[in-house]
């Protein structure tokens, strides 16, 4: 970093600086912006606790982001401008999190009369079943059952191809199928 001892370095002279590795750089432009980054996230999420990761995330992005910043210009909307994509990605992330947990709860309601002596009830075991399903199957099921979404909608959200659904979504239903049937001779038993 330049600047005479008096002076702080200017803005430019930090972000060429964090460019070059400078990690006190870093931590200066944090002290300049960090509070009012904050407080932007916080009041664009409204969740103080989320805003405060997300700033940390502004920040720790930069050695990353510095090679964009000579096309934006200005240092403090370059900063807001992460900022605000940082909150996009957590509200789509929020999103899509609230959603999938009202599909599941549609699809598996939480309380149902027991049907085996073991005190188990269907809905536990199709919830454990889904559980267990990894991720992708689980998202591509929530998503098609919980939002009624088309295969090629579910592949436009989830970035893959039509086939990779279609080949998701037959394993989701094979395993929970497999459950059920489970469950059945469970039941079945004396």
């Amino acid at each position: 970093m330049t600047g005479s001892p008096t002076s702080s370095p200017a803005d430019e002279e930090l972000i060429a600086a964090i460019a070059a590795g400078d990690m006190r750089a870093l931590g200066e432009l944090y002290l300049r912006y960090g509070t009012m980054i904050l407080r932007f996230l916080c009041r664009t999420i409204g969740d103080f606790a989320a805003a405060e990761d997300l700033c940390q995330e502004v920040f720790l992005s930069l050695p990353k982001s510095v090679a964009r910043y000579r096309e934006l210009g200005k240092s403090r909307s370059w900063l807001f401008g992460i900022a605000a994509n940082k909150a996009r990605a957590y509200q789509r992330r929020k999103w899509t999190r609230e959603r999938l947990l009202r599909a599941y709860a549609f699809l598996v309601p939480l309380q149902r009369q027991a049907s085996s002596a073991s005190g188990t009830s269907p809905g536990d075991s199709v919830a454990e079943a889904l559980e267990r399903l990894p991720l992708e199957q689980r998202q591509v099921l929530m998503l098609q059952v919980g939002e009624g979404m088309s295969g090629v909608e579910i592949a436009e959200a989830l970035s893959i191809g039509h086939a990779a659904v279609r080949v998701r979504l037959h394993r989701a239903r094979a395993a929970l199928r497999q459950a059920v049937r489970g469950l059945d001779r469970e039941g079945d038993e004396p």
